[in-house]
């Protein structure tokens, strides 16, 4: 199967290898922190599903098997009664607690969505309640009518008139409205109101054909014009009792009219309300103020009716208060029941909570214990300066123009634990040493040995080197997670391979403050100059002095002495341009004197290597 297609671009593919090393390192939750940091990268859509996922997947894969064989070769094996979690036990914890997540997601939905349903059932109830307000006078309005007509309907027949006949009278006064249909509609009216039950009953139901909910202005205006000509009547015939009733239907009527009535059409009634105000016989003071304040008389008018028909109200009333109760019984039905789900909901949203607390704290003790154990396997701190650079600073030992915005990192503590972000704190731990030799350490934890001051070679003390503290990631460390992976800019330059220029430029200069202010102390007074180490001179003066007692012995040899005796000792004499080397006497043979240099060859050699 052949892998993935790699992106053309240099930069990207750096990203997408650079990345999957980490992620490889430090498992998904750091995937987790760069999804949400670079979430509107256009770079980082291969995170999400977008073009080379693939690709980086299997450069995710790649890294994880060459990681796990290089600790199979390298980090030593766990002391014996140790189990070390596997790394399914770890997935299976990871996945657990992913879909922990998606489940306090769809509980939340499912508690938002009831609540809204709560508040959508209280907005239907206040609607449900404001349109029975408005129907139910809309209801008392109708009862009422009906309850006039059945009663104006026993009243006509104790009267003996028939109701069929006014109307038929009526009809072409209402359409019309001729001199001849008032003139017969009047005179049908005086003869059939020759008593005041018989008024009463007429003149009801004219205000009747005059109130109904259908009636315009111009029917209402037909029949307010036919009651003025019979209150004409009554004034010249001195009708008293009719006219009494006429005053008690004129004013619902004209009223009734003047509010539907436009610019126009309140012409023409004005006119005749000053015509009846002008003439002294016609209406009383009471009257003409009633007519001249239409809003409150006809609200007087309907009140007076529902004293009339206190059933009709009650029982209208009732109806729209068991409507009421009915849709206010099943709106706390549904609030209830809804509540209940809530509660139940949260209840395994704490039980899920206290599951991933849990795991959690299994996650961060297994973590903590790989780390205090085990050689590290986190991120390794990638080089910030290029050689061009580097050589620079030692050469020279100055530096251009710091990248703005550029902070100092905090040497004096040891370097954070490049673990994957963890939820709560692990407790530190006690014992901070090494169970692993030094050179197996990261080297990343010699940094805090060496102080600022510090500029001559000298050896570390390799017991003081301790592992650092578990803790989350910090602010700093994440800033500079999202620095690395940010693309180059002006502030920030990045050479041919990516790494960020003068990325130690800082700490160079704070070093070099740091060296100028000892020396400066050094020459105060204040503080004494450190000693340098002792040169290996032990053997160099032990020649020295040989050399020094062989000067005062005469060069002569006696003649008395047998030469049997071993030849005297070899001296060493010390040549500026080389090092020691054996002399021999002359006196000794050639062959004698190879024979002593061949011996002597072997501590020879490891003399001078001394030197």
């Amino acid at each position: 199967m052949e892998p993935p297609q790699c992106p053309e671009d240099d930069d990207l593919r750096k990203i997408i290898n650079k990345l999957a090393e980490f992620v490889a390192r430090n498992g998904p939750d750091f995937e987790a922190m760069i999804k949400s940091k670079q979430i509107d990268n256009p770079r980082f859509r291969f995170l999400f599903g977008g073009d080379y996922f693939a690709y980086y997947k299997h450069r995710v894969t790649t890294e994880q098997a060459r990681i796990k064989l290089q600790g199979d070769e390298d980090i030593p094996h766990p002391p014996s009664g140790y189990r070390l979690p596997g790394e399914r036990t770890l997935e299976n914890m990871q996945q657990m607690w992913m879909n922990n997540d998606s489940e306090l997601k769809s509980l939340n939905l499912q508690q938002n969505s009831l609540r809204n349903q709560i508040r959508q059932s209280e907005q239907n109830l206040s609607a449900q309640h404001a349109a029975l307000v408005q129907q139910q006078q809309t209801y008392i309005d109708d009862a009422v009518r009906k309850a006039q007509t059945e009663t104006l309907q026993s009243e006509t027949e104790a009267c003996g008139i028939s109701l069929k006949e006014f109307d038929e009278i009526l009809l072409p006064i209402i359409e019309s409205c001729t001199k001849d249909s008032i003139s017969s509609g009047k005179n049908w009216i005086l003869q059939h109101t020759s008593d005041s039950a018989k008024c009463s009953v007429i003149l009801q139901y004219l205000l009747q054909k005059a109130l109904l909910p259908d009636a315009d202005f111009t029917h209402k205006l037909h029949l307010i014009y036919l009651v003025n000509d019979v209150l004409h009547h009554c004034i010249r015939k001195n009708a008293a009792e009719l006219k009494k009733c006429l005053e008690n239907v004129v004013i619902p009527m004209f009223c009734s009219a003047q509010l539907i009535a436009g610019e126009a059409q309140v012409a023409k009634l004005t006119k005749l309300l000053s015509l009846w105000e002008s003439k002294v016989n016609f209406f009383d003071a009471c009257v003409i103020s009633k007519l001249k304040s239409p809003q409150s008389s006809l609200q007087e008018y309907r009140t007076n009716l529902l004293v009339k028909h206190p059933s009709v109200v009650s029982s209208v009333n009732l109806a729209s208060k068991n409507a009421f109760d009915n849709y206010q019984q099943q709106h706390h039905a549904f609030v209830a029941h809804a509540t209940q789900q809530i509660a139940t909901l949260e209840t395994q949203k704490q039980s899920l909570l206290e599951q991933q607390n849990m795991r959690q704290m299994h996650e961060s003790q297994y973590y903590s214990d790989n780390s205090s154990d085990y050689p590290s396997t986190r991120l390794a701190a990638p080089p910030v300066l290029e050689e061009s650079v580097e050589e620079q600073i030692v050469d020279q030992g100055g530096f251009s123009v710091p990248p703005p915005s550029f902070q100092l990192p905090d040497l004096s503590k040891p370097p954070p634990n490049l673990s994957a972000p963890q939820p709560k704190v692990v407790e530190q731990v006690e014992d901070l040493t090494p169970s692993v030799p030094y050179f197996d350490l990261p080297a990343g934890l010699i940094v805090p040995l060496i102080r600022l001051e510090d500029y001559s070679y000298k050896p570390l003390d390799a017991s003081l080197i301790q592992l650092p503290q578990p803790t989350p990631p910090s602010e700093r460390l994440l800033g500079a997670v999202e620095a690395f992976y940010s693309l180059p800019s002006h502030d920030r330059p990045r050479d041919g391979e990516g790494w960020e220029k003068l990325g130690l430029y800082e700490y160079y200069k704070v070093k070099n403050q740091s060296r100028k202010q000892k020396e400066e102390e050094i020459l105060q007074g204040v503080r004494t100059r450190s000693r340098s180490p002792t040169p290996i001179t032990i053997e160099m003066n032990s020649f020295k002095k040989k050399k020094k007692r062989r000067r005062y012995r005469s060069k002569s040899r006696s003649k008395s002495r047998s030469k049997s005796r071993s030849p005297p000792p070899a001296i060493i004499r010390k040549d500026i341009r080389g090092p020691p080397q054996r002399f021999i006497p002359n006196s000794l043979g050639n062959s004698h004197r190879g024979g002593m240099m061949r011996g002597m060859k072997k501590e020879d050699n490891d003399m001078m290597g001394k030197y």
